[in-house]
């Protein structure tokens, strides 16, 4: 009677094997999944990096200002251009209906960080635009 029958020593070593198993198995599964978010997390610091490093250089926002400057569609109705430390202010008069679109649509979408935004109706044909863009 003080025995231990061998068929459940068996049986115990196969239930503690079968547990180890599965066990081992989900660990797999966890670590893959945290490999994949792992490399997710670093592809979007990579954008994140990337990005910093296009909105953040002043040397590339003042290119890309002088550029949106003189390009001849806002050049012609350039009123006044002034720069106070990091900051350009600039005003747009007399811009007709027609152009005043397209303008507004080449600011917008310039890869530039504009701070205010002013539209102002000069008389029934033409619009004044006032900026503050940032470095």
């Amino acid at each position: 009677m003080n025995r231990i029958n061998p068929l459940y020593i068996v049986l115990l070593l196969t239930v503690l094997f079968i547990v180890v198993v599965i066990k081992k198995h989900t660990l797999q599964k966890e670590l893959i999944q945290e490999q994949h978010h792992l490399l997710q997390v670093r592809n979007i610091t990579k954008e994140i990096a990337t990005l910093r490093k296009y909105w953040y250089d002043k040397k590339l926002q003042k290119k890309r200002i002088n550029a949106l400057l003189h390009s001849p569609l806002i050049a012609r109705y350039i009123k006044s251009k002034e720069k106070k430390g990091n900051r350009y202010i600039i005003e747009l008069a007399h811009i007709e209906a027609r152009s005043a679109d397209t303008i507004t649509k080449l600011l917008l979408n310039a890869f530039i960080k504009i701070k205010s935004f002013t539209i102002t109706k000069e008389n029934k044909n033409t619009i004044a635009m006032k900026m503050e863009i940032q470095l």
